[in-house]
């Protein structure tokens, strides 16, 4: 990927492990799209989002 070009950073947050776990070997496989942490649960997702400060929470 050229410097040109931007990445979405992507953080995804699900309950269900195999969820998240399809979600992720997904959207790895798309150019432009960075997965930079998931959670479990809204409190885990919160306290993560300072940190990572993802552009998209799914």
């Amino acid at each position: 990927m050229s410097t040109s070009e931007s990445v979405v950073k992507v953080m995804l947050v699900d309950d269900h492990i195999l969820v998240l776990e399809g979600i992720r070997a997904r959207l790895e496989q798309e150019k432009g799209i960075d997965v930079v942490g998931q959670a479990t649960d809204g409190l885990e997702a919160l306290e993560r989002v300072k940190d990572l400060k993802p552009d998209v929470i799914m």
